[in-house]
């Protein structure tokens, strides 16, 4: 009987192992915002970004690795972050670029009639995921006053 609670394919993961395996995971997607045209495919690398940190989340949950646990967790991945970086950190940065985004591209779309419908459906779909996520509690809509002027400052470099 002893042996049915074991793992079938060997020990969990460490916390080490986990957060290596997802700052590989969101470094990958950030690297994949340049194949994008980001006029066209905005929401769609937004989507991707929001199921992404719920993935994250719920797999953190599933494995009991709290925020604080992965906090003190730094690991590195070569490509996309050069310096030992904190897991969950790079999530919650993540979940703020999106939501700050968000609030840039309504802005955006209020004011421009260049918006096709298809945008505007995907954009409202978004909107709708990231609601309903928010009352269920597993989305903070929230964007810190620090990452709000980072993201400003460093999106009026590229406008």
């Amino acid at each position: 009987m002893a042996a049915q609670n074991k793992p079938t394919f060997g020990p969990l993961e460490t916390p080490a192992v986990f957060a290596s395996k997802w700052l590989r995971r969101f470094e990958k997607h950030f690297l994949s915002l340049g194949s994008y045209d980001f006029r066209i495919d905005w929401t769609d690398w937004m989507s991707k970004s929001f199921e992404l940190y719920l993935a994250f989340t719920k797999q953190s949950d599933d494995m009991g690795f709290s925020r604080e646990m992965l906090s003190t967790v730094s690991v590195t991945s070569g490509d996309f972050f050069h310096t030992a970086e904190d897991v969950w950190r790079t999530a919650e940065g993540l979940r703020e670029w999106v939501n700050w985004s968000l609030e840039e591209e309504a802005q955006s779309m209020q004011a421009s009639k260049n918006y096709t419908r298809e945008e505007k459906i995907k954009f409202d779909d978004l909107m709708d995921k990231i609601t309903l996520a928010t009352v269920a509690g597993t989305w903070n809509g929230e964007v810190s006053q620090e990452s709000s002027e980072k993201l400003e400052w460093y999106t009026g470099r590229f406008v």
